[in-house]
């Protein structure tokens, strides 16, 4: 017997997006719903649906009319406006989603960014022992000319780029420190300030609070009238080059225990490395989840185990906010225009002839009429612009409080005919590549 699609003429289907759903037959786990698109007129050929996994996954499901009409809710006048969210969540959700997918799916970020070879390792050092670390705190003990500095330049980098850190102080020889500053800005675009003693008595200001990524000799940072200054500051991350220099030594003495005697290097390098509470750290006890600083606190960013629980715990929050709207201001524009943000996922299969990610990332279109008047009209404009655009934008100081009925269906048909095609060719690419070498 024939089954014919289920029509509810002059109706419109309203799906609970954002929030958690059964689909049986299709996943056997909730998922949440961010999108459905019906297919044919008025979803007679069924819905097509985003879904998210479990697992912060995307993945894609078409459903029937008749599922559809399980978990939709229909309404016989549609509303002809839509009303306007918290502009300043809507952009957290947005910058929250940017951040996870670009760490998820580049964990080399520093490398692609910087212009050296690296070698494994120095990968297995920085991205599989370091930066996984609740506490950074660590000493490299490799042979000379092993890549000691490229380790320590990598780490910098990629705390930067998770704005884990702003201060930076390296230590180390007096004849090292043009070599850190000359390596630190060819490799990695991070420019550092040598301080020395002409730099340092001859400045109205102190130059020790003024930069913020200093380079300077260890023997010249211990003296007295100089290591004041150094701990007043406030160091976010402090490298020392040939650390076993800063050691103590043992003094022995008749009828006595030995004792150890602290020299001024080990001083300095102690006053340093002690725990301060002014670092930028989060908690994890349950009952404090809301504070932003406690004692047993760990640094945070990126790349770090516990950030995914946190972006999981914001996401929830944030939830309902997905596929709303709301209003900014661009001040450098002459015409209004409209943004619309687009996750994109690509996904293949594994040897084991398994679904595997392999790309994710946070995609924005800016639509723009052509006779510069919104609503859209006729054959609108569209453009790929960085994601991180509405950063750049202050909250609309009077937003109105409503608009016409909007629809990302163009921007999205835009973005998978361009973008998104080129992002799968270039998964593709890397994948052959990949495949080359490994057979080679």
């Amino acid at each position: 017997m024939a089954t014919e699609p289920l029509k509810m003429p002059n109706t419109e289907l309203l799906f609970p997006l954002g929030q958690r759903i059964n689909l049986p037959g299709h996943f056997d786990v909730p998922v949440i719903l961010e999108d459905a698109r019906p297919l044919g007129d008025g979803g007679v050929g069924g819905y097509e649906c985003r879904l998210r996994l479990p697992d912060g996954s995307l993945e894609e499901a078409v459903i029937s009319a008749a599922e559809a009409s399980a978990i939709a809710t229909v309404r016989t006048e549609p509303d002809v406006s839509i009303q306007p969210v918290d502009a300043e969540r809507l952009c957290l959700l947005i910058e929250s989603a940017r951040i996870r997918l670009a760490y998820a799916y580049d964990r080399q970020f520093a490398v692609s960014l910087s212009g050296i070879r690296t070698l494994p390792h120095q990968i297995e050092a920085v991205y599989q022992r370091m930066l996984p670390q609740p506490r950074l705190r660590f000493l490299l003990a490799d042979d000379p000319g092993a890549g000691k500095t490229i380790m320590a330049g990598l780490l910098v980098k990629e705390l930067k780029l998770r704005e884990a850190i702003e201060r930076v102080l390296i230590l180390c020889p007096a004849p090292l420190t043009i070599q850190w500053q000359d390596e630190m800005l060819r490799w990695f675009g991070e420019p550092f300030d040598i301080i020395f003693a002409a730099v340092d008595q001859q400045q109205l200001v102190n130059p020790w609070q003024r930069s913020s990524q200093v380079v300077a000799s260890l023997d010249y940072a211990k003296q007295e009238d100089v290591r004041e200054r150094v701990w007043q500051q406030r160091w976010d991350l402090v490298i020392i080059d040939e650390a076993h220099k800063c050691s103590a030594y043992t003094k022995s003495q008749s009828g006595r225990a030995d004792e150890a005697s602290e020299t001024r290097r080990y001083q300095l390098a102690k006053r340093l490395g002690k725990a301060e509470q002014t670092y930028r750290k989060i908690t994890f006890h349950k009952q404090h989840l809301e504070q932003d600083a406690h004692l047993d606190a760990v640094l945070l960013g990126p790349g770090h185990p516990l950030y995914a629980a946190v972006d999981e715990k914001l996401n929830e929050k944030l939830v309902p906010l997905v596929g709303q709207v709301a209003f900014y201001e661009d001040r450098l524009a002459s015409a209004p225009y409209r943004l619309y943000f687009f996750e994109i996922a690509i996904r293949g299969k594994n040897t084991k002839g398994g679904d595997v990610p392999l790309y994710g990332e946070l995609v924005a279109v800016r639509e723009e009429s052509r006779t510069g008047i919104l609503p859209v009209g006729g054959s609108p404009v569209f453009e790929i612009v960085p994601s991180d655009v509405i950063l750049d934008l202050p909250l609309h100081r009077t937003p109105p409080p409503s608009l016409d009925t909007m629809n990302p269906q163009p921007a999205a048909d835009f973005l998978k005919s361009t973008y998104q095609l080129e992002c799968r060719a270039r998964c593709q690419q890397e994948r052959e590549h990949f495949a080359t070498v490994c057979r080679e």
